[in-house]
């Protein structure tokens, strides 16, 4: 190993550091809460941003995705444990031959790799994606190593052999600014053996990850690499035994995440149904009386209670049922002017006022005086 080589064989554990996370972001709201401006990141992506504002109702009800990056993938993080999800589409092939490669195939997006920014890769036929120096060649090194090449994305770099039952694809999938860049080596024939491999790389934009998606890898004749490398061939990050031996990969999945990425998932949750509310009955009693207002058709599950015109809850909780639902108030006193329902979901305490406002006419019970004369 040359001097001043940096060796990452480790599995790296998601951290963040500052202005590489979100700070002030919950993993639910309701729709109707207010837009806020993010912080703790840098830039912000995701359905409901624009700049570093969010706004719940902007992103619609359902479960999101939401991004902050520095858009600066100096380090990464390696990681194993995600799911094996090679992509489908129509790719452009590529006629590679022994030791070949292709250049300037294009990305289809910016995507920075060790703090670069590139927009076309070489496409190599021993399994090596790269972005500068040629990566045609078929002896695989222990990475990382400044012996060329460098800069390379090595899915499973070793003496491939293109031949009649293999194939080596590119395609750009998705929509801005989460497009994927895809190079699909399938069935690739081992040299001087009839092992075959067949892996998928991945290159995300925005997040700028690098993912390796292997359906199968086999023993093939001797060692294999998969990992990544920088431009000098000073730093290199791989899993723990795949870096120069002789692996091998069934529906793998290897993930090499930017250090200062933070990706969340942010569920926005609906408010209950409005429903109609049918008049207060009776509109007109005396102070301490109650009275009766009817939710038509209720929302199954939904709590629902009376409020009166400054908020004040004036009766107990009384739970939907699908049917017309009667809810009772407390006794009210002379203070009360107009009631209101408000319907809650329990589970994701989003909650919303029913549409109207009944009037009613509280009036204090006259006072009585009695005077006794006694009798003559």
């Amino acid at each position: 190993m040359a001097l001043g080589v940096i060796l990452l064989q480790l599995f790296v554990v998601h951290t963040t550091s500052a202005q590489c996370a979100f700070s002030n972001l919950n993993a639910q709201y309701c729709v109707d809460q207010p837009a806020f401006s993010l912080t703790g990141g840098t830039n912000y992506f995701g359905p409901g941003v624009s700049g570093s504002t969010f706004n719940p109702a902007s992103a619609g009800v359902g479960t999101h995705t939401l991004i902050t990056t520095d858009g600066n993938a100096s380090g990464y993080f390696v990681s194993t444990s995600g799911t094996f999800a090679p992509l489908s589409g129509s790719g452009t092939a590529l006629a590679l031959g022994n030791d070949d490669e292709v250049t300037g195939v294009p990305i289809g997006f910016t995507f920075n790799f060790f703090g670069l920014n590139y927009s076309q890769v070489r496409v190599g036929d021993n399994g090596i994606v790269g972005f500068s120096s040629s990566v045609a060649t078929s002896s695989n090194l222990l990475l990382p190593d400044p012996t060329a090449p460098n800069n390379i994305i090595a899915a499973s770099w070793d003496d491939m052999i293109p031949d009649g039952s293999s194939t080596i694809e590119y395609f750009t999938t998705g929509s801005a600014p989460f497009r994927k860049f895809i190079v699909n080596y399938t069935n690739l024939k081992f040299s001087g053996n009839a092992d075959r491999i067949t892996v998928q790389v991945q290159l995300h934009e925005t997040t700028n990850i690098v993912e390796l998606h292997s359906t199968g890898i086999t023993a093939g004749v001797d060692e294999k690499t998969q990992g990544i490398q920088n431009g000098s061939g000073s730093i290199a990050y791989f899993a723990p035994g795949r870096n120069f031996t002789n692996f091998t990969a069934t529906n793998d999945f290897v993930q090499f995440r930017p250090q200062c990425l933070d990706i969340r998932t942010v569920t926005i949750n609906a408010l209950p149904q409005d429903k109609t509310v049918t008049p207060v009955l009776p509109t007109t009693v005396c102070s301490g009386q109650t009275v009766t207002l009817t939710v038509v058709s209720s929302q199954s599950g939904i709590n629902y209670e009376i409020l009166d015109q400054s908020g004040t809850v004036v009766s107990g909780i009384v739970v939907g049922t699908g049917g017309d639902l009667n809810i009772t108030s407390s006794a009210l006193s002379t203070s009360v002017t107009s009631l209101r329902i408000r319907a809650t979901n329990a589970s994701t305490t989003c909650s919303r006022l029913l549409d109207g406002a009944d009037a009613v006419v509280v009036n204090a019970i006259p006072s009585f005086t009695s005077t006794l004369t006694p009798a003559a």
